[in-house]
């Protein structure tokens, strides 16, 4: 994410339905600091559709957006998952899905 930042033409590149795990403070330093939690939300959904990615905005309430601009939200989060290396352990559980039989969003919603 910080080499993103650095130089966000490197998002143009990527293949079609990539899937990006930002934290929402990262994803501000992506695109730039949100007044309110709406205006971010509608932010993720112009940039996913944008760059024709899968974009996991992990928070309180993680969103999973699609390429597409479609939401999907994880009410049942909480802070116990707001420690190191719970953000590689959802790229784990995501890539396994990926590499069994599920598209990156249903691989991305079912990892969340």
């Amino acid at each position: 994410m910080n080499i993103i930042a650095e130089d966000i033409s490197i998002l143009s590149s990527l293949t079609a339905n990539t899937i990006l795990t930002p934290h929402v403070k990262k994803f501000d330093t992506l695109t730039h600091q949100h007044h309110s939690k709406f205006e971010r939300l509608s932010i993720a959904i112009a940039f996913s559709k944008q760059y024709k990615i899968v974009l996991v905005l992990k928070g309180t309430f993680t969103a999973v957006i699609s390429s597409e601009g479609d939401v999907h939200f994880n009410s049942t989060g909480n802070s116990s998952l707001a420690k190191g290396g719970s953000g590689g352990t959802l790229t784990g559980i995501v890539a396994a899905l990926v590499e069994q039989v599920y598209n990156t969003l249903q691989a991305a919603i079912l990892g969340v």
